[in-house]
């Protein structure tokens, strides 16, 4: 079964490529692991949150602070950005997929003053098998968080969260209509 997944055109980047959790990044790769992403389910509805700066729904996560990059922590990534974006507590999960992104050397985002500096990012997606939800809010980019069913999410998602949760439904075998 062939695992991995190519996208073409996204706005941002000139390909994205999905590896499934066995074929890990290498030690050169993980030390250059930018974000981590969630994708957490309940009662087949998937968590979304929305971001008013980026004008657009996304899966839970964000950038990999120096502390965690160092160590390699990215279950540490995965519960500060789950706590942050999405009132998510005792998260635990484990790694579902990598995603290396071949970014473009055009301008992706007219508020950047350059050129994006790195030709690839690499990202880690962790498939959240425990949590708690709470009511603390802590300042973050995110306004909302919905669950939504996934044909629903798959309609709000941009193209490279879209592209990783038919990744997810296709490994997962799950079907929608």
């Amino acid at each position: 079964m062939n695992t991995e997944i190519k996208t073409i055109n996204p706005p941002w980047c000139h390909s994205v490529s999905f590896s499934s959790k066995s074929e890990q990044f290498n030690h050169y790769h993980d030390n250059k692991v930018t974000a981590v992403f969630g994708i957490v389910v309940k009662n087949n509805q998937i968590l979304i949150v929305y971001n008013p700066s980026k004008k657009k729904w996304c899966l839970p996560g964000g950038h990999v602070n120096k502390d965690e990059h160092v160590m390699n922590d990215f279950h540490k990534t995965l519960e500060r950005e789950l706590k942050e974006e999405a009132q998510l507590e005792d998260v635990k999960g484990e790694i579902f997929c990598n995603a290396e992104v071949h970014n473009s050397i055009k301008k992706f985002n007219s508020e950047l003053k350059e050129d994006y500096p790195y030709p690839y990012s690499y990202l880690k997606f962790f498939e959240v098998l425990n949590f708690k939800e709470t009511n603390k809010r802590i300042i973050s980019e995110i306004s909302k968080k919905e669950w939504m069913d996934f044909k629903d999410a798959l309609y709000l998602l941009g193209i490279s969260d879209k592209t990783v949760l038919k990744f997810y439904l296709n490994q997962k075998k799950i079907t929608i209509d």
